[in-house]
């Protein structure tokens, strides 16, 4: 335990119980979390343990708090393989796999329709990330709109609507007596 945990190595060489006694008191999940935990740090099981949809919450969490960085690391890998909803969101927020997390929120954003937002309850940093995806999907569209709108023809005459801003700034020139002014770098 020492070996994979910085914590553990510290309890069990401290003067605290745990290291004159040699023994953990594990407080920090069911026992049979602890135990799945524990076969991941044994050589002897390791190898045929995986990390799966029902076990990487537990896994995380205890990867987490007893600074086992090797075994956060493949949960984090596990991560990018599953599906885009809420609770991956949050499990990638709270465990600090950005990568994974700003993924998520913008997939969750793209379909919020499809997902339970009232998992999100008490997790206002991760409501004010989807929102601001949200929001910036929201610019993105009005740009693309803005886009769309400069090369529609107005009235069948083949003429766009940068074509008239230009005429409309020529004429602008003209009526305040200014030199004729090029547009053409302007142009469509």
């Amino acid at each position: 335990l020492s070996l994979a945990s910085p914590v553990f190595a510290a309890m069990l060489t401290s003067d605290m119980q745990e290291g004159q006694r040699q023994r953990i008191k594990v407080e920090q999940s069911p026992r049979s979390d602890f135990k799945q935990f524990y076969k991941f740090l044994v050589p002897s099981t390791s190898r045929s343990m995986r990390i799966s949809h029902s076990n990487l919450g537990t896994l995380c969490a205890l990867s987490d708090y007893y600074q086992v960085d090797f075994l956060k690391i493949e949960c984090g890998k596990f991560l990018r393989t599953c599906h885009a909803s809420i609770p991956h969101v949050l499990l990638a927020h709270r465990y600090g796999f950005q990568v994974v997390y700003a993924k998520f929120v913008k997939s969750v954003a793209r379909e919020l329709y499809k997902h339970d937002i009232g998992l999100l309850a008490g997790h206002a940093s991760v409501l004010m990330d989807l929102m601001s995806e949200l929001q910036r999907m929201q610019l993105d569209m009005r740009s693309m709109a803005v886009d769309r709108a400069t090369s529609i023809y107005i009235n069948g005459h083949g003429r766009t609507v940068m074509s008239l801003v230009h005429e409309g700034l020529e004429l602008q020139d003209e009526a305040r007596g200014d030199s004729y002014t090029d547009y053409s770098d302007y142009s469509e």
